[in-house]
Parts: structure tokens; C-alpha cells; sequence
């Protein structure tokens, strides 16, 4: 039986292309810009991220137990101040970022540029978009998480079907493939948990499809080169859209 979801786990690597963060970044409407950001494992991070964060982000940061947690937030909301930065002509520290009642950041001076963040492990991933609501996810690849008992309760019917029908040797990809996909649906809809996992489907494989959701016209969804190890997908409205990679770090030079 031929597996759709392996082989393009082994293609991720060779075709990722990104850019280094540079300057101000402009962002046709047929456009998604997506950011790459690896994510410190000693627990240490640069001052200058911190710098970036907003009160309510420094608060967070200091409520975390663990040295390696609190340097990930850092990093990826740092890094993501950073990034927004670009595309606003703002310092880092100064960008507003609201939160909506069911909890989806935005921008309130630039209310058509859309976000949103991600991150997983050693990873995180933003999603930038024009006048176009979206949602991103990246999911460390964990095959002790990936479990029978996991899929039957949060998966729908149709997808637990497809899952089963996968070889045994793709089932663990498959399952985070499902994964990445609903969350990423989840998250450009911006309703968080009063959307049951279980009320739409995805496809596990190629190519990326939303099924049974409600609203389905309205999105078209992609999945996202990542590194190995890592599941990731996009959800945005509309189609027609392309998708250009970038990259930011701790180490790049930045305000």
C-alpha cells in the first residue's frame, strides 16, 4: 500500500528555502509569510528579547518553573515582536498586541495585518497575512503521544477510519499531520475550545484538505515545510495564496 503521508515528511529539509530577516518587509495580499524560530534547550536567552517583551510578557516569563520554559517564551514572543516590527515600521517594545474575547491576539493600530504563533519543543512558528485571518501549528513529532486512545477521543470518526488504514510504519506521522491541521483550523477561527476537535475533519495526507467543518469555504489549508521531527500546518482564508519562508533566531542582530 503506497503511504501519502511519509514521503513528504523525508522532503521537508531539501525544499525549505528561507530568508534572513532584514530591514522592513512588505506583504502582498496573495501572500503568507511564515517564520522560522529555533528555540533555546539550556534555558538561556538574549537581554535584548526580554527588552521587547510587554509588561504582561515579562510577568508570564517569571511565572515559569522551569529556566529552559521561560527561555522558550522569551525567544518566541521576543522573536515575534521582532518580526512584527518589520512589517510595521515599529520598535519591538511598542507594537500593541490585543487580545480577543475568546483569546486571539491582534494588532490594534494595524488591524489588517493578522498573526498568529506557535511553538513546539524546540520550534516556533509565526504565520503573517494581509487582510486574511490564519492560524499556524507546529507539533513535535512523539510517537508516545500518538496513541489509539488519543485519536478515538479527539479525532472524528472519518479521521481515526484513515488513520487505522495507514501502514503501521506511517501511522505516527499521520496522527500529527491530523494533529497540526486541526489546530491550526482551530486557531484562525479564533473560538478556542468552543470548537470540539472532534466536529470537523482533515485529511492526514496529501493533499491537505479541511472536510466537514461548518465553514469550510471559507479556509483553504496547506501543510508547512518543517524541520524533521515536526509536524506543521497553515489555515487561511480565501485561496489563491502562496507561502514564502523565513527565518529569525536569538543570534540574529536585532533592536
Amino acid at each position: 500500500m503506497r503511504c501519502a503521508v511519509c514521503p513528504r515528511l523525508l522532503l521537508r529539509i531539501p525544499l525549505i528555502c528561507y530568508e534572513m530577516i532584514a530591514g522592513g518587509m512588505v506583504l502582498p495580499s496573495d501572500e503568507i509569510h511564515i517564520w522560522l524560530i529555533p528555540l533555546p534547550d539550556n534555558g538561556q536567552y538574549p537581554e535584548n528579547l526580554a527588552r521587547h517583551l510587554s509588561i504582561d510578557e515579562s510577568a508570564r516569563a517569571r511565572r515559569f518553573m522551569f529556566d529552559r520554559d521561560r527561555a522558550r517564551f522569551v525567544v518566541a514572543h521576543g522573536c515575534l515582536r521582532r518580526i512584527l516590527a518589520t512589517y510595521t515600521d515599529q520598535a519591538p517594545a511598542a507594537i500593541a498586541i490585543s487580545v480577543a474575547t475568546k483569546g486571539k491576539p491582534f494588532l490594534a493600530h494595524h488591524p489588517d495585518l493578522r498573526f498568529n504563533l506557535s511553538h513546539s519543543g524546540s520550534w516556533a512558528l509565526v504565520g503573517i497575512a494581509q487582510g486574511r485571518e490564519l492560524g499556524v501549528d507546529i507539533e513535535h513529532i512523539n510517537p508516545a503521544r500518538s496513541t489509539d486512545n488519543i485519536a478515538e477521543r479527539f479525532f472524528a470518526a472519518g479521521e481515526v477510519r484513515e488513520l487505522h488504514a495507514l501502514p503501521e510504519q506511517c501511522r505516527t506521522n499521520g496522527f500529527f499531520n491530523c494533529w497540526s491541521r486541526k489546530e491550526a483550523y482551530i486557531k484562525a477561527r479564533g473560538e478556542g475550545l468552543a470548537i470540539p476537535l472532534g466536529s470537523f475533519e482533515v485529511s492526514l495526507g496529501d493533499p491537505a484538505i479541511l472536510r466537514q467543518a461548518e465553514d469550510q469555504d471559507r479556509w483553504s489549508m496547506a501543510p508547512l515545510q518543517a524541520p524533521v521531527g515536526y509536524a506543521a500546518a497553515l489555515v487561511a482564508e480565501g485561496s489563491g495564496w502562496t507561502v514564502r519562508y523565513f527565518s529569525d533566531s536569538p543570534s540574529t542582530p536585532g533592536t
